[in-house]
C-alpha cells in the first residue's frame, strides 16, 4: 500500500517536472533563434543619393567696415590777431569749394592794397615819361649825328648828346624796375587782403563751427573756425586676409548694406589696395569709395561688403549631404561604397545657394547621400532608392 501510493507521487511530480523542463528549454531555444533571424534580416535603408562632381560657383567675399567721411578739415583764419568780421555760414549748411564763408577785419589790407595800386600808377606814369624824353632825345641825336658829319657842330655837343641818350636808358630801365617792384609789393599785398577772406578748400557740410563773429584769430592760428566734411563720395576701410588679396583688383565692384537701408544695395569700386601686409593680422587694408550724391549715407554707418572674387570650377554637394554635429568641430558625409555606407571627413568652403563647395574629403563621381541619414552608420547596408544621376 505504501509502495502504490509512493510511486503514484513520483508519478504525478515526474510530469510536471518534465513540462517545466520543455517550456523552459523551448523559449530558451525561440529566443536565441529570434535574435539570429533579426540579424540575418537587418533591413537596408532607403537613402536618396547624388554623384558628386564638379560645379562652376562665385567665388564671393562678405567683409565689413564704418562709413567715414571723404575728406574732412578744419578751417583755419590766415593772419593773426585779427577779429572775425563775418561768418557766413552755421552747422549743417553746404558749401561749394572755393566759396567764401567769410572774412576777417580787413580795413589795414585794404589801406595796403590802394597803396601798392598807386605805387604801380606812379612807376608807370614815370616809364612814360621817360620813354617820351627819349623819344625826343633820339631825335635829336640823329640831327646832331648828321650835323658832325657835315662839320657843322662841335664833337663836344655830340658827345653831350651820346651821354644824355645812354643816361635816359639807364633811366628807362630803372622805372622798369620800379614798376616791377611795384607789382610784385601789388601781388603780395593782394595776397595778405585775400588772406583776409575765409575759403571753404572743399565742398561738403558744414560738420562744426567753433567761433561766433567778434572772435579774435590767436597769434599762433592754433583755434579753427569751421569743419567741413565731404560726403560724396564717401570711403569704407576694410581689411582684407592675404589669401583673398589675388582676387581683389582696383576699380573691382563692391556691393554696400547698411542697417538704415535694409532693401537697398549700394554700389562701390575698389579704390586703393594697401601694398603692405600686416604681419600681425596677415591683412592688408583696402579702401571702397562710394558715390553718394543724395547724401543717404553717412559717415559713422556700419557697412556690410560683398566682393564677387571670380568663377570658379570646384567639387560641391547640396547643403542636405553636409553633416556637422554640434559642439564637435568635425564635418563629414555619408558616402555608399559596394551598398554599405562609409562615413567620409570632408573641409567645406563657399555656400552658394544650395550648394557647398568641399575642398577635401571627396572626389568626382563618388556617391554621397542627400536624404535618410538619420539611422545611419559606417558600414551600415542601404537601398538607393532615387537621385543617383541628380546634378
Amino acid at each position: 500500500m505504501e509502495f502504490n501510493s509512493k510511486n503514484r507521487v513520483i508519478i504525478k511530480v515526474c510530469p510536471i517536472f518534465f513540462t517545466f523542463l520543455l517550456l523552459f528549454g523551448g523559449c530558451q531555444s525561440s529566443s536565441t533563434s529570434s535574435t539570429q533571424n533579426f540579424e540575418n534580416r537587418e533591413r537596408k535603408i532607403p537613402v536618396e543619393v547624388i554623384e558628386v562632381s564638379l560645379r562652376q560657383m562665385s567665388r564671393t567675399l562678405f567683409l565689413s567696415g564704418d562709413v567715414k567721411a571723404f575728406q574732412e578739415v578744419q578751417v583755419f583764419p590766415k593772419i593773426p590777431n585779427k577779429i572775425l568780421k563775418k561768418l557766413y555760414v552755421e552747422r549743417g549748411d553746404w558749401v561749394k569749394k572755393g566759396q567764401t564763408i567769410g572774412f576777417l577785419e580787413r580795413d589795414s589790407a585794404e589801406a595796403q592794397l590802394g597803396q601798392a595800386e598807386a605805387a604801380i600808377r606812379v612807376a608807370q606814369a614815370n616809364l612814360k615819361q621817360i620813354e617820351e624824353r627819349l623819344k625826343n632825345i633820339e631825335t635829336d641825336k640823329a640831327r646832331i649825328e648828321m650835323l658832325f658829319n657835315k662839320g657843322v657842330v662841335p664833337k663836344q655837343k655830340l658827345d653831350a648828346i651820346e651821354t644824355e641818350f645812354k643816361t635816359t636808358i639807364a633811366a628807362r630801365e630803372l622805372a622798369q624796375a620800379q614798376i616791377n617792384q611795384a607789382e610784385a609789393r601789388l601781388k603780395e599785398v593782394q595776397v595778405y587782403y585775400q588772406e583776409h577772406t575765409v575759403i571753404a578748400p572743399l565742398g561738403g557740410v558744414i560738420s562744426a563751427r567753433y567761433v561766433d563773429e567778434g572772435f579774435m584769430s590767436d597769434y599762433m592760428l592754433q583755434r579753427p573756425l569751421v569743419a567741413i566734411t565731404q560726403v560724396d563720395p564717401l570711403k569704407i576701410m576694410t581689411h582684407v586676409a592675404e589669401t583673398d588679396l589675388p582676387g581683389i583688383r582696383v576699380g573691382q565692384k563692391v556691393e554696400i548694406e547698411v542697417d538704415s537701408y535694409p532693401s537697398r544695395i549700394f554700389v562701390g569700386k575698389a579704390a586703393l589696395i594697401q601694398p603692405v601686409v600686416d604681419p600681425n593680422t596677415r591683412t592688408a587694408e583696402v579702401e571702397i569709395h562710394i558715390p553718394n550724391p543724395e547724401r543717404t549715407l553717412k559717415p559713422g554707418m556700419y557697412a556690410k561688403l560683398k566682393l564677387l572674387l571670380g568663377r570658379f570650377n570646384t567639387i560641391a554637394i547640396p547643403k542636405e549631404g553636409v553633416i556637422k554635429p554640434s559642439g564637435t568641430g568635425v564635418t563629414y558625409a555619408y558616402a555608399v561604397e559596394d551598398g554599405r555606407v562609409k562615413v567620409k571627413e570632408i573641409e567645406v568652403g563657399i555656400t552658394e545657394g544650395n550648394w557647398v563647395e568641399v575642398k577635401k574629403g571627396l572626389m568626382p563621381g563618388e556617391l554621397v547621400i542627400i536624404s535618410g541619414q538619420k539611422e545611419l552608420k559606417s558600414g551600415r547596408e542601404v537601398e538607393i532608392t532615387k537621385g543617383e544621376a541628380k546634378r
